[in-house]
């Protein structure tokens, strides 16, 4: 992989895919023009740079909807998404179901667990 690529993909996961995030500082520093690092992007990557950093916020997002009482909209905010629709838009093309179904399954699947353990412990 070309190093250019690599420093990108670790200044990525060091913002964690946040907003903050740049291609132009990016590119700016590794002495490239913004379209030629996409261009490369796609070429190493195999994907563009816009799905990669969607695809990595959408993995967070997953996380952060099975794993905390946060409201969805603090999640997408979180997550870099200003605009909601958008945010359930990507969350949906990425993992095929909403933000709220995912939480929802979560749910189920600690209470069918907590209740195996209930019926367990009275047997």
């Amino acid at each position: 992989m070309d190093p250019r690529i690599g420093i990108t993909l670790k200044i990525v996961e060091e913002q964690k895919a946040s907003t903050r995030f740049g291609m132009t500082e990016t590119s700016r520093m590794l002495g490239l023009s913004e379209t030629y690092l996409l261009r490369l992007f796609h070429r190493e990557v195999g994907i563009t740079f816009r799905k990669y950093l969607r695809d990595l916020k959408m993995t967070r997002a997953a996380e952060l909807v099975k794993q905390s009482g946060r409201s969805i909209k603090q999640i997408a905010l979180e997550c870099g998404y200003t605009d909601l629709s958008n945010f359930y838009r990507d969350f949906k093309a990425v993992h095929r179901i909403t933000p709220r179904e995912a939480r929802l399954r979560q749910l189920n699947a600690i209470a069918i667990m907590d209740q195996a353990t209930v019926d367990s412990r009275s047997e």
